[in-house]
């Protein structure tokens, strides 16, 4: 076996020996005394180890052994060395030193491995033991050994702890992946986190100082698989929580207990890395109280559901403290206090740990507003509100929000304000009244005079005044200074009023230079019933003469409409005097005649026409042919007035009218079509709102000036009835006659080749379909044929028939498609 030791950033060896003898040596475990001296334990099958003199095992006791040494590196020398366990198997896997450099050994054992100690907890036939040494080796302070106690190694220790206040923790697993022994029968506390055991799981546990007691341990695995360490690391730290790698879930499982939130909550192959911490040992801070406020002069009662521990320090968050486990406590004053609880536990090395809770404190009755109640106009004030944990502002106007409890308000007038405050004790109300400071001031107007002179401007209504401007300004300290300024200029002014308020105002001084300058139009002519818009827009007065015919006589913008000629004069005055214009208007007349007004049919053309002008405008243009032309024609579909503005060679114009009034067409109806049987009446059914009619047509009709009308119509036919209003408008309707069919049968032929008669042919019109069949008289089909205009010649298989009587069948289509049947005789004579 090797021991080395490495420099901090592991670059250099500094220390480094062989252990052991004739045989060999495992190490295991590692420890630093308080002289940064190595502590080291492992187990040897050798005899011969250098043992010190009067440690408590100077030869081997037999069988395979652990061993324990603690080296001197400054002399490069063993300092003790001593074997450890029975006559059997035994192993020493783990060392940890507590602050008087005591050894403690965590280990297996095969034999009787002795118990030693006052009061020491043990298992009788465990086989894991605990071993405590002092530092020289040579004394065993207690040892003892625990596990189910059927002589077979319960577990393999992966981790080992002795805690700052000795406290002994252990950690091992154990089952079939270690091929013998297993973790059933195990001691196990009442308060264990896992109390049963597949028999293949982790053993934790914890003992008092020197092993006195077992003050608490449990199983840790699942149910299925067998969870072991393949190499995985394990470690206490100084709190007593242990940090695991276990190989879990083996042959599928998903059976390892797991948090909520882990990382992973499912077995995806055979074993996977599963990890836990564990805490043998714990405090949970805890407050609660039944309402998060109380209403003055009521007490909170605090109630501690910590876990863990036994020393309590409470903070109010007034001052005041307290040491009960659940105090109860009275505020003296309204407000939101964090209340603190400290636990920690006076008998072990646990830290403690913090828990904290808000309380409110409320007050009855108690609603106030805090803010300045008098302000300048323009100005705002911070009401705060106090009272209540909500808050509702009355009335909303000139508040920056209304349900906060700091709020804007900035009124134009005086105003009273109303706060309602609720809390979880009840509603208070309390008012404000503001008072506003206005602008009660009075001031010169704005004003103009001319290059060179001065003014004098007043203001009142202040106790304070302060002028200033660009210049011009004498006395700026005054309520009447004296302005002359060079240019239009404004001068502004700061009132301070009996309150301290500042209002800030100003006078525009406009300077003129000469006479005002009047650009007025040149004379002009207008037509009669036309306006004209004279402005004079860099005058700043105006004043018309005459004033008639005119929107404003005494401004610098107005409309002029006069009846005659007409000379208008307009002056205007500034600071430095007053100038005069005119302006000369000649007056034109306009006229025109049209005509057209007139009566038409629909679909009928009038003339229009328009005379005493240059151009002629038609409106609406959609129905004249020329709209531009002083004649034209006018086709409307409906009674129209049209407009022609006529225009002279002046630009004067004109607008008349004329009326084009379209009748209707007269209503006519000839009657729908019918279907008629050859050499029949058939009634015709007309209809008109005209006073003069008549019908249309070739064939018969029993009349032609009446409505209903007989026809006999020996094909199809067209009837057509014309009727004229009174007005002369015309209109027309159709209807049309069909005939359904017919047939003409003979009852005899004289087939003797005379040219007469000589054939048996079947006569028809209006017949879409046709099936001639022919019998004797004993029913034997001799002719048949499909085309109307066919015909039987009176042979039967090119043989003459004889004089006799024979049957005929007819079957067809007629024009609507109606079927027709026939039956009877011919005769046949030769």
């Amino acid at each position: 076996m090797v021991v080395f030791k490495l420099n901090n950033n592991l670059t250099n060896l500094e220390w480094s020996t062989y252990f052991g003898g004739n045989g060999d040596e495992a190490g295991y475990s590692i420890q630093l005394d308080n002289q940064n001296q190595p502590v080291i334990t492992g187990g040897t099958e050798n005899s011969s180890l250098p043992t010190t003199n009067n440690v408590i095992h100077t030869t081997s006791p037999g069988g395979k052994d652990g061993f324990l040494t603690k080296y001197n590196t400054t002399l490069n020398s063993i300092q003790y060395c001593t074997y450890i366990g029975t006559s059997s198997y035994d192993q020493a896997y783990f060392v940890q030193l507590d602050d008087q450099d005591n050894i403690y050994l965590f280990g297996q054992t095969g034999g009787n491995y002795p118990v030693i100690g006052n009061s020491v907890y043990s298992n009788t036939l465990g086989t894991q033991f605990i071993h405590k040494l002092n530092p020289t080796m040579d004394t065993t302070i207690f040892c003892t050994v625990f596990g189910s106690g059927n002589l077979q190694v319960n577990i393999s220790p992966s981790a080992f702890l002795v805690s700052n206040c000795g406290l002994i923790y252990i950690s091992g697993w154990g089952g079939t992946v270690n091929q013998s022994g297993n973790t059933n029968n195990m001691p196990i506390t009442s308060n264990a986190f896992q109390s049963n055991t597949d028999g293949s799981d982790f053993y934790l546990a914890v003992f008092d100082n020197n092993a006195q007691s077992l003050l608490y341990s449990t199983y840790f695995g699942g149910g299925q698989s067998s969870e072991h360490v393949d190499g995985g690391t394990s470690r206490f730290d100084k709190n007593g929580k242990i940090y695991q790698a276990v190989c879990a879930g083996c042959f599928n499982n998903s059976d390892f207990p797991i948090s909520p939130g882990a990382y992973s909550s499912q077995n995806n192959s055979s074993c996977n890395l599963g990890v836990f911490k564990f805490a043998f040992e714990n405090i949970v801070p805890s407050i609660s109280v039944p309402q998060s406020y109380v209403c003055l002069p009521n007490s909170f009662q605090f109630s501690n559901q910590s876990q863990g521990g036994n020393t309590y320090s409470w903070n109010f968050g007034d001052g005041t403290t307290s040491n009960q486990f659940s105090p109860s406590h009275v505020y003296t004053d309204t407000g939101t206090y964090d209340v603190t609880l400290i636990v920690s536990d006076s008998i072990s090395c646990i830290n403690s740990d913090t828990a904290q809770i808000q309380v409110n404190v409320y007050a009855l009755n108690n609603a106030s507003i805090v803010g300045n109640d008098t302000i300048c106009l323009g100005d705002s004030t911070l009401l705060i509100g106090y009272g209540g944990t909500d808050y509702l502002w009355s009335p909303s106007s000139y508040l920056s929000n209304t349900t906060s409890q700091q709020v804007y308000a900035n009124p134009t007038s005086n105003i009273d304000y109303t706060l309602i405050a609720t809390d979880s004790c009840g509603v208070d109300s309390a008012t404000i009244s503001i008072a506003v400071i206005i602008d009660n001031y009075q001031i010169s107007p704005d004003t103009s005079l001319c290059i060179g002179d001065s003014i004098q401007v007043n203001v009142s209504g202040g106790i304070d005044y302060y002028w200033y401007s660009l210049g011009g300004l004498i006395y700026p300290d005054s309520s009447s200074p004296y302005l002359f300024p060079v240019n239009d200029q404004y001068y502004y002014v700061e009132i301070t009023s009996l309150f301290n308020c500042v209002f800030k105002d100003s006078i525009l001084v406009e300077v003129d230079f000469s006479n005002p300058q009047i650009n007025l139009v040149n004379d002009t002519s207008l037509c009669i019933g036309d306006s004209i818009f004279f402005s004079l827009n860099n005058l700043t007065n105006a004043t018309w003469s005459p004033n008639q015919f005119l929107s404003h006589a005494n401004s610098t913008n107005t409309w002029a409409f006069p009846i005659n000629n007409m000379t208008y004069y307009v002056s205007s005055t500034n600071q430095c005097g007053t100038a005069i214009d005119s302006v000369q208007i000649e007056m034109f007349g306009s006229s025109g005649i049209s005509y057209g007004d007139t009566t038409i049919c629909q679909g009928d053309t009038v003339q229009l026409s328009a005379e005493m002008g240059e151009t002629y405008i038609w409106v609406p243009q959609n129905s004249l042919s020329h709209p531009d032309s002083s004649i034209t024609s006018a086709f409307p579909s409906s009674s129209t007035v049209y407009n022609v503005t006529i225009t002279n060679n002046l630009g004067c114009d004109v607008t008349l009218q004329v009326e084009v009034i379209v009748n209707p067409y007269p209503y006519v109806d000839a009657g729908a079509s019918q279907w008629a049987t050859f050499g029949n009446m058939t009634t015709l059914m007309g209809n008109t709102d005209a006073s003069i009619f008549y019908w249309d047509n070739n064939e018969w009709l029993s009349c032609y000036d009446c409505l209903t009308p007989l026809a006999a119509p020996s094909q199809n036919t067209y009837y057509v009835l014309n009727a004229t209003d009174s007005l002369g408008c015309y209109n027309s309707d159709t209807t049309y006659i069909n005939m359904e069919g017919f047939i003409y049968v003979p009852n005899t032929f004289t087939p003797n080749n005379d040219g007469i008669n000589d054939v048996f042919e079947i006569k028809g019109e209006y017949i879409n379909e046709f099936n001639l069949w022919v019998f004797n008289r004993w029913g034997e089909q001799i002719y048949y044929t499909d085309k109307q205009n066919n015909f039987w010649d009176g042979t039967y298989m090119n043989e003459d028939c004889k004089i006799d009587v024979y049957v005929w069948k007819i079957e067809y289509l007629d024009a609507r498609n109606n079927l027709g049947k026939l039956k009877g005789h011919v005769n046949l004579l030769r």
